[in-house]
């Protein structure tokens, strides 16, 4: 699963909202845009999905590794 620099901050918090449902253990990658193109980071591993309706889900990250150049 990639998620993006928004869902990453939103998962240093505890959780953040998708609308795509990822599978329990799934890797989830972070999709950083740089000056000189994508950068994709492995952030940790899928944890917990709640189900929200509407296309949406909760997903909560397990060991969620810090990333250089994202503070708030």
């Amino acid at each position: 699963m990639q998620i993006n620099s928004e869902q990453y901050r939103a998962a240093r918090d505890g959780h953040f909202f998708s609308r795509i449902t990822p599978l329990n253990g799934e890797p989830v990658t972070l999709n950083m845009p740089t000056p000189r193109g994508r950068r994709f980071l492995p952030v940790g591993n899928v944890s917990e999905i709640k189900d929200l309706g509407q296309g949406k889900c909760l997903v909560r990250i397990a060991n969620l590794e810090p990333v250089q150049g994202i503070y708030s």
